[in-house]
Parts: C-alpha cells; sequence; structure tokens
C-alpha cells in the first residue's frame, strides 16, 4: 500500500471522480450505416401507403386471456357489422395490434379472414382452448397449429 501515491484529500478525490465520469460521457462518432430504402421498395400489406388509405382503422387489442380474445372478436365482429358505403368497417381495418389473449383473435383473423372470426367462438373459445395447449415444442404439435380447421 506504501508504494500507491495518495491523493491530496478530499479535494483529489472529488477530482479523480470527475475524471471517471466525465470518461462515462466520451463517445466515438459515427456515421449511420442503413441507409432509407428507395420509393416502392416495400409492396404488400407491409407498403406505407396500405395502411394510410382516406378511411384508415387501426385496431389495438390488450391482454387479458381467453377474457380478451372473446372482446377483441367482439370489437371485429362490431366492425364487420357497420356498413360503409364500400362494403364495412373491417374492411378499413389497416394494421392490427395485440397483446397476449387478444393474439389469438388477431392471429385467427390474419389466418382464416372474415369466417374465422364468425366461427372463432365455436372452435376456440367454447371448447376450453386452454385446457387443449400443447406445452411441447416438436415438429408435430407446432404444423397442427397451422394447418386449416
Amino acid at each position: 500500500m506504501a508504494d500507491i501515491p495518495v491523493l491530496l484529500g478530499l479535494r483529489g478525490f472529488v477530482v479523480a471522480v470527475a475524471i471517471v465520469l466525465a470518461a462515462g460521457c466520451a463517445s466515438i462518432p459515427s456515421a449511420p450505416i442503413n441507409e432509407p430504402l428507395p420509393e416502392g421498395a416495400i409492396s404488400g400489406p407491409a407498403a406505407p401507403a396500405a395502411a394510410t388509405r382516406e378511411n384508415s382503422i387501426i385496431v389495438s387489442l390488450s391482454g387479458g386471456g381467453l377474457r380478451a380474445a372473446a372482446f377483441a372478436q367482439g370489437v371485429l365482429l362490431a366492425l364487420e357489422s357497420r356498413a360503409t358505403p364500400t362494403g364495412d368497417l373491417l374492411d378499413d381495418v389497416s394494421v392490427i395490434s395485440s397483446v397476449s389473449g387478444s393474439s389469438l383473435t388477431a392471429a385467427y383473423f390474419g389466418l382464416y379472414g372474415r369466417e374465422g372470426i364468425r366461427q372463432f367462438r365455436e372452435r376456440v373459445l367454447l371448447p376450453g382452448f386452454e385446457s387443449d395447449l400443447q406445452l411441447s415444442l416438436t415438429r408435430g404439435t407446432c404444423t397442427a397449429c397451422l394447418e386449416p380447421a
């Protein structure tokens, strides 16, 4: 311990702490490596223009298990039941954001469309869906989920 120089009191300690803190704020300048995509590079449903029509609806659904899944189904059915000059409000849905239980409904709608939403109660909610969940990730259980009903 005698070989290590001792800082000069409190003033030396404060200076040392200030140097350490200032060093933590240092950064290395770097230019961004990503470049914007050229116009028209994204097509299909992910294209920005596809989500911003004259009448666009963005639906955000919360979680909460099967109750949230049932509520999400009710929201989508209610949108389908409201007529517009060009169809119904479900036609104007551009984006669906969901978490937890409502993601089940959103995924079912994404896979099976309108008919899937109409059948969702009988096929998923009433049979006690949670009791039939597969907890293993074997090839058979993963592919069975994606097969049409």
